[in-house]
């Protein structure tokens, strides 16, 4: 998974990839906005949009140079590509509640968001108390964040954030779940085995294979699994890891470190370790400080282990020259390449690219699509008119919901 898809994981959970980085004291709604950018919902959503570009170059998505042509996509993407679920259209139906201490606490944390993927988790989190749900149970929803008590129900197969429900209160503690849609509580879990919704463990407790999940927030640390007649070794339920600690690194990159440290996994033991400046040799992408590249870095291709460390340095920008287009990390943007004949950092994924395996191996920009055809083409904006895949294994070309077979436009799918 590259580095720009993981960007849909980070101001794309609030706002959405793709932004103006040029701040705004004038909400959309109207008024003015002292507290910078928090006094409505459409004040907060265009001032969290504002720092998106900036951030976007300083963790290397994008180029310095490419900064201008972001702040002009993000200023009309919002109406050319609506989300399936508007959070200030909750608040207007009074689904949600909005808080406008919360938004400025959220503002001043994106505002200086680092660029390591827990720090990108940790500022949903920073700013999950935005909107407070508002909906009673029993009443209409249209996202489990609108319920006040439970989730919403939308129907079997249903998960679909924008989609109507009705908000149903949580399974209780030793009800039966079903592992898959748990409906249990955020205290509990869906155990597999026993399909019953089980309270999660304390920190200090003891956590790992057959014993209960860790309350949220918690990582289960040291279990390790039995092998032939040697017994398993149970975990224990314990908060994010400081310099030094042991630690895990997840699929997506994340760590049960600190946020903003790295988990170093070089030695025999992977562990917690501060991230280095630029000139320091480096072995993984994670090692360099915000704003930097581990420029040179060489692995083996079918091992993964460092051939040649790399160096941490500054990224480069869009056609700008780069040393070695054979390194693992050329130091170019995420949306370059080293070319190999150039020697620039060269920008795929547009327009008419070839995205085949050959070409860009699937890779097209912020809002486009790799079509059937294997070339990089526009996607289709919600309930506008588009082509239905002519096969259920050809890509979809809607930017969000599905190509409705019957009114030919993308929709929500919510049956």
């Amino acid at each position: 998974m590259s580095k720009n898809t993981l960007c849909l994981l980070t101001f794309a959970l609030l706002a959405g990839c793709g932004s103006s980085s040029k701040s705004t004291d004038t909400p959309a709604d109207g008024g003015t906005t002292p507290d910078g950018g928090s006094a409505t919902p459409t004040a907060f959503q265009t001032s969290l949009d504002s720092y998106t570009c900036a951030w976007k170059v300083k963790c290397g998505y994008i180029g310095a140079s490419e900064q201008k042509s972001c702040e002009d996509q993000v200023s009309t993407s919002r109406a050319q590509f609506p989300s399936g679920y508007d959070q200030v259209e909750a608040a207007t139906g009074k689904r949600v509640s909005y808080d406008a201490a919360a938004a400025a606490t959220c503002l001043a944390a994106a505002q200086k968001l680092g660029c390591t993927m827990d720090e990108q988790f940790g500022l949903s989190d920073t700013c999950a108390g935005v909107y407070k749900a508002a909906v009673a149970v029993g009443g209409a929803c249209k996202a489990d964040g609108e319920c006040v008590a439970g989730f919403c129900d939308q129907g079997a197969g249903v998960a679909t954030d924008g989609c109507s429900g009705t908000c149903t209160a949580f399974l209780a503690s030793g009800a039966t779940c079903d592992p898959n849609a748990s409906h249990c509580a955020t205290t509990d879990y869906c155990d597999s085995t026993t399909t019953k919704c089980t309270a999660r463990a304390a920190s200090g407790s003891q956590c790992g294979g057959t014993l209960p999940r860790c309350q949220l927030g918690l990582y289960c640390k040291g279990y390790v699994a039995a092998a032939g007649t040697t017994p398993a070794t149970p975990g224990k339920c314990t908060g994010v890891g400081a310099v030094g600690d042991a630690c895990t690194a997840y699929f997506f990159g994340n760590t049960d470190c600190t946020p903003g440290l790295y988990c170093d996994q070089s030695g025999a033991t992977p562990t917690c370790k501060a991230r280095v400046a630029a000139g320091t040799e480096c072995s993984s992408l994670d090692e360099c400080a915000d704003g930097l590249s581990c420029a040179g870095l060489v692995e083996d291709a079918n091992t993964g282990a460092v051939t040649t460390k790399g160096k941490c340095a500054t990224f480069f920008d869009v056609n700008k020259p780069c040393d070695n287009p054979a390194a693992y990390e050329t130091g170019c943007p995420y949306d370059t390449m080293c070319d190999t004949t150039s020697k620039l950092c060269a920008p795929y994924g547009a327009a008419g690219a070839d995205c085949s395996d050959t070409g860009t191996q699937g890779y097209c920009g912020d809002y486009l699509y790799c079509d059937a055809a294997s070339k990089c083409s526009a996607q289709v904006g919600l309930n506008a008119a588009c082509t239905p895949p002519a096969t259920t294994s050809d890509p979809d070309p809607c930017n969000s919901g599905s190509c409705d077979a019957t009114s030919k436009t993308c929709a929500l799918v919510c049956k």
